[in-house]
């Protein structure tokens, strides 16, 4: 794929000698003036196998059919959607999608590493569109602890025992408990991620912090969002739970939860929970 490419001549690619297109994307380039935004031939010959998608074929002895389609191949913003480098995936609805031919030599994995092809047909481009997987994953730790719990576990009601940190007040002088809620994006596209706690109460008061901000309001209500997220991404929620001992009447067990929901699909999410118990008397 070459897109968003500028120069003087030849936006993309300048020809000398022998230029082989196979199911490629040349397009949204520029270049000055009568330069050829995508492809300039000069000289030498330009062989297309496949399918390629050629945005503009000013100046590129190019002609339009079966192993040349002209027009906008429709692709994301250059950025992290999944493997090692920036890529720029074919958008729903790309002409690009399903539309490259299946040759002998046709990789069986895209830029990123993932595999090709994944609908009827490879798709155009060095990205191949994969359907789209949203996966929120919270996770837990109490602080002491040197692993978090609840990693690839995904249930957002009935939590397992792999998504619960437990833990009782003793008589100590500093009654408090401090938790770390990692909140992960396991899916393979961007993703925000809304977040929600439970709100907790005089005897067992709750405080939330992210990146050094008290968000303790916004989490309660449901109204904290996270920034996008690439696919793997994650960060991190300080949950601060105290005990008020001047608050004799209440149940001596709290459960605190905190629920990650998928910003695209809010039928998609994940929680982890803490049970604080009360000093004994």
């Amino acid at each position: 794929t070459f897109s968003g490419n500028s120069a003087l001549a030849a936006g993309a690619i300048a020809t000398g000698g022998t230029l082989t297109l196979i199911n490629s994307i040349v397009a949204g380039n520029t270049a000055s003036a009568s330069n050829g935004p995508d492809v300039r031939y000069h000289s030498g010959t330009i062989i297309t196998q496949g399918v390629n998608l050629i945005s503009d074929l000013s100046l590129s002895d190019l002609t339009a059919g079966p192993t040349v389609l002209v027009g906008d191949p429709s692709l994301a913003p250059l950025g992290a959607y999944g493997g090692p480098t920036a890529t720029m995936p074919p958008l729903p609805g790309s002409p690009a999608i399903n539309a490259a031919a299946m040759l002998g030599g046709t990789p069986a994995t895209d830029q990123r590493g993932l595999p090709r092809p994944s609908g009827t047909g490879p798709d155009i481009g060095s990205v191949e569109t994969q359907s789209i997987v949203l996966r929120p994953d919270a996770k837990i730790r109490m602080r002491g602890m040197s692993a978090f719990k609840g990693d690839n576990i995904y249930r957002a009601i009935h939590q397992a025992k792999g998504q619960t940190v437990t833990t009782s007040f003793k008589k100590e002088r500093t009654k408090k408990r401090v938790f770390y809620i990692a909140l992960q994006n396991d899916g393979n596209a961007p993703d925000s991620l809304v977040v929600k706690s439970s709100r907790g109460n005089k005897r067992f008061p709750v405080k939330y912090i992210l990146g050094g901000l008290d968000v303790t309001s916004e989490v309660k209500k449901g109204n904290f969002k996270t920034r996008t997220l690439a696919p793997g991404a994650e960060i991190y929620l300080k949950m601060v739970v105290r005990f008020n001992s001047a608050i004799q009447k209440g149940k001596p067990k709290q459960t605190f939860w905190v629920t990650a929901r998928s910003g695209r699909d809010s039928g998609r999410s994940d929680t982890v929970r803490a049970d604080l118990k009360s000093p004994r008397k």
